[in-house]
């Protein structure tokens, strides 16, 4: 587990996302490999719309 990058963020805003959407692009990103191994088919669907606010 670590910070996001700045580099990654910026990368993204270089390319006309918000910071705030780029933040949570890398989030849900992070979040989808590591959930990639476990075999609940909607676990990675519920850990998307948690991070997105998403009741």
């Amino acid at each position: 587990v670590s910070q996001l990058e700045a580099e990654e963020i910026f990368y993204l805003q270089s390319r006309g996302i918000p910071q705030a959407e780029a933040r949570q692009l890398l989030t849900c990103a992070f979040a989808a490999e590591a959930l990639e191994g476990i075999p609940l088919a909607q676990l990675p669907t519920l850990v998307a719309r948690q991070l997105a606010g998403i009741p």
